[in-house]
This record gives structure tokens, C-alpha cells and sequence, in this order.
């Protein structure tokens, strides 16, 4: 593979583990650089190869990147023909928009009768979106453990149901618009591409908008232990009416792996209770679709909880403006509100360990927005919670969410009625 491929090859990388939001457009930036040849074309090329590197951080071989030698002439007058639109629209084509043009500003020779030149490039340089800057997540396919999973009297395939949770969780982070997701799913596919980039058909020009490759901040590995769903079936004895209920539960740990220091950034064991939000009758692809982002909503919840703990905004009458929206939040959800105090280190390490939390009250959500949610106060343990307040001393964290808890209790009830009625009816 020479160097041109092998510069393609990369940025093509780039573009198949990258997420879409990630393309951006590319800027045009004039740099300064120098070179040195034993004659003016090679002095040329030494100095645009130094212009990319100081722009994308790309050191290419100048003898195959550009092949100026063959566009100009060693003479007093390659000043004038570098300057002309003929050499300008021959560098933009050989470089395929990566140098985008060049003029001489001076041009000498050296005791020893080398040819040194100062140039002003125009380099295309990487612009990427704001979203770039968000933590990065590479989530690794989960691990499923031997006999895993089962539907029924039905045993499946772990590696498959492994499969759906991870994009399950991908998926969720995602829509939390608060993560860049690095896609490691499909890193295999980019060695099936080798060959067309060294058949040479694919131009340099449609791979530079891509910009660097970004390395993932965490990598998060886990575990699924278990996913059981089973029907149950209740028949009353005052009637020969039978009642089915799916009853079930999905077991996994995961942990969040900072990529830089090696170190735990959060881990947990999630047990998922899937009884009673399955509908066994819509078939198993179905349930299954629907118990991975039940759990992976539970999983991912926990994660945007550790990372960006959700932050009250603004505090205007009692009504907290919280930003955080969408689907995450939902009216009539109640939060518990915390006071950030001073941070907190490691006496032996200096490490931070965080801010001291205060609970100060309890708030709940009454509007919701697709960025922003509306919450007003419950209750207030702190008379003076709000006093000088500032963006980012508080942020609320999640309680068990009453109605559902009701729901569920409800729920539970009936189930032992019906339990009581069946055995009765024995």
C-alpha cells in the first residue's frame, strides 16, 4: 500500500467507526511553512508536506503526494508560475483539495546550494461540530454467560440477545443527546474495504470532511447473567376465564472504564423486572426488543445519572427550570433536590472525590420540554436553599416514582388474589 492509500485508508476509517453527527465542514486555514531541497521543487514539496502536518497533524512523503516536479520548473521564475492559476488548480487536483493552493514568499539558496523557500498554504483543516466535544462512549458488545436466556420452554441464543442489548443501550445513550457513541460494532467491516482504496478509485476529496478519528473517554464492558420470561397462566374458580401473565427478569453488570487512567468511573448490577410489561402473544422477537430497552433504559438512566447528574438551570418563584427534557423526564416524576457544597478529596491520594451532596427537598415535574423540564417545589427541608443560588449548585436526582410504585402495589395485589383464587379453587 503506498502512502496516498494509506492516508485514505484512514480517513475512511474515520468515517466507518465515526457517528453521522460527527461530519462537519472543512475550513481553509493560510500557514506559514519552509523547506529545503537540493532544488526548488523539492524544496516545494518538503514545504507543503510541513504545511499539512502543522494543520491535521499528517506527515505524507512529499515524493507521493505531490509530484511538482513534473508542474514546474527550477528556474528564477518559479516564483511567477507558482502564483499562476494553471500551478494552483494542478496542486488542489494532485492533492484532491488538501492543499487547496501555495505562493512563494521568499526563495534563497543556501552555502551549500541547497534551495530554501518560505511558503503561505492554504490547508483544508477538520472543523468538528460542537457534538465532538461531548464524552465519548464506545459501548463493547455484553458477554452473555452459558444458558443465558429463555422464553418460555424456548432457549435462545446468547450471543444474539447480548447482541440487542448492546445496540438496546447504543441506542439509548444516543437519544440521551448527551454522549458521542463511538460505533465498535462494525470495525471488521473496514477491512473488507482495503481493496478499494488500493484499486485507487475512491477520491481523497470525498474522505477529508471526515476530520480526525475519535478515541473513546470510557469504554463500557458488562455482563448479561440471565434473561428468563415465562407465562403464567391463573384460572378462576368461580368462572372458566384463564388469565395469562408474563413473568420475568433480566440480570446483567456493567462497568464504565475510564480509557485514559484504567480506572472504575462507575459500575452496577441491574436486575430488571420484565413481569407484566411483556405481551407474550405479540410474539419472541418482540419481546425480546421490548425487554432490552426496558433494561436498557434502566442501565443508561443510571449512567446519565453518574455522568451529567441532571442540574437545575434557573430559580424563579419556586419554579426550577431543569436541563434536562425529552424522554427522559416525564410529568409528574418527582426528584430529590441537592445542594452542591465543597469538594471533597482523597486525603491520601489529593484525588477529588466529588462535591458533598445536601437533600434539601423534594421537587416534582410539571412541564416538560424536548431540551428543558419545569418542576416545582414539594417540599423544602431548607428555608434558605435558594438563597444566593447559582447555576450548577444544584442538581436533582431520581426517587422511586410514586405512581408507578402504586401501580406496581396494585398490581401485586391482584396477582394475589387471583394466586389465592386459583389455589382456592384446587
Amino acid at each position: 500500500m503506498n502512502k496516498i492509500s494509506s492516508l485514505k485508508y484512514t480517513l475512511l476509517t474515520a468515517l466507518l467507526i465515526m457517528p453521522l453527527g460527527v461530519l462537519s465542514s472543512v475550513d481553509i486555514i493560510k500557514v506559514k511553512s519552509e523547506g529545503m531541497g537540493g532544488d526548488l521543487n523539492q524544496a516545494i514539496d518538503k514545504a507543503l508536506v510541513q504545511a499539512i502536518s502543522m494543520v491535521n497533524g499528517k506527515s505524507v512523503e512529499s515524493e507521493t503526494l505531490l509530484k511538482t516536479r513534473s508542474q514546474s520548473t527550477s528556474t528564477d521564475k518559479g516564483n511567477e508560475f507558482s502564483n499562476s492559476k494553471d500551478l494552483q488548480d494542478q496542486i488542489k487536483s494532485r492533492t484532491n483539495g488538501i492543499v487547496d493552493g501555495y505562493k512563494i514568499l521568499s526563495q534563497s539558496k543556501t552555502d551549500r546550494g541547497n534551495v530554501k523557500v518560505v511558503l503561505e498554504v492554504k490547508i483544508a483543516k477538520f472543523k468538528l461540530p460542537k457534538s465532538a466535544n461531548r464524552k465519548k462512549i464506545a459501548v463493547i458488545n455484553f458477554t452473555p454467560r452459558d444458558g443465558c436466556c429463555s422464553i418460555t420452554k424456548t432457549q435462545l441464543n446468547g450471543v444474539a440477545i447480548s447482541d440487542q442489548l448492546t445496540d438496546a443501550v447504543n441506542n439509548y445513550l444516543v437519544q440521551t443527546r448527551k454522549f458521542t457513541i463511538l460505533d465498535r460494532k462494525f470495525q471488521q467491516t473496514v477491512s473488507g474495504e482495503k481493496d478499494i482504496i488500493r484499486s485507487g478509485n475512491l477520491p481523497m476529496k470525498e474522505l477529508v470532511k471526515l476530520g480526525q478519528q475519535l478515541v473513546a473517554d470510557y469504554i463500557m464492558v458488562g455482563t448479561l447473567n440471565s434473561y428468563r420470561v415465562n407465562e403464567k397462566q391463573i384460572k378462576l374458580k368461580t368462572t372458566d376465564k384463564v388469565f395469562k401473565r408474563s413473568v420475568g427478569s433480566l440480570s446483567l453488570n456493567y462497568r464504565l472504564i475510564d480509557v485514559t487512567t484504567g480506572q472504575v468511573k462507575f459500575s452496577q448490577n441491574l436486575n430488571t423486572n420484565l413481569t407484566g410489561k411483556l405481551k407474550l402473544e405479540s410474539g419472541i422477537d418482540s419481546v425480546i426488543r421490548e425487554s432490552m430497552e426496558i433494561s436498557a433504559k434502566e442501565a443508561g438512566y443510571k449512567i446519565l445519572e453518574a455522568i451529567y447528574p441532571f442540574v437545575v438551570e434557573s430559580v424563579d418563584n419556586d419554579v426550577l427550570t431543569i436541563g434536562t427534557g425529552g424522554d427522559l423526564i416525564e410529568v409528574g416524576q418527582r426528584f430529590k433536590l441537592i445542594k452542591y457544597g465543597e469538594k471533597i478529596k482523597d486525603s491520601y491520594t489529593k484525588e477529588s472525590l466529588g462535591r458533598r451532596e445536601t437533600q434539601v427537598g423534594e421537587i416534582e415535574i410539571t412541564e416538560v420540554t424536548s431540551k428543558m423540564s419545569y418542576a416545582k417545589v414539594v417540599k423544602l427541608t431548607n428555608k434558605n436553599a435558594f438563597q444566593d443560588f447559582k447555576p450548577k449548585s444544584m442538581i436533582i436526582r431520581s426517587l422511586p416514582n410514586r405512581k408507578a410504585n402504586n401501580a406496581a402495589k396494585k398490581q401485586e395485589d391482584m396477582r394475589k388474589k387471583l394466586d389465592k383464587e386459583f389455589d382456592d379453587g384446587w
